[in-house]
């Protein structure tokens, strides 16, 4: 399986005092575990296939469709 990366650019108005922010997350179980166990938790060793991110009053809402 090839490695994933999700990447987050903040062009706009997603979160204003981050303006011009960019942030990425290795989207791999082994990366996810070490920085975001929840996540890695939740999304297991399945693939991430599809991914939706839109904003709203708290930041911006991540979806993730995953492969088993």
């Amino acid at each position: 399986m090839a490695s994933q990366r999700l990447v987050f650019w903040n062009w706009t108005d997603f979160k204003p005092d981050k303006t011009g922010y960019i942030n990425a997350w290795n989207l791999d179980y082994d990366s996810l575990i070490g920085e975001w166990p929840e996540m890695a938790q939740v999304i297991g060793h399945g693939r991430i296939i599809s991914h939706h991110a839109m904003p709203h009053e708290r930041g911006v809402l991540l979806t993730f469709i995953v492969d088993y």
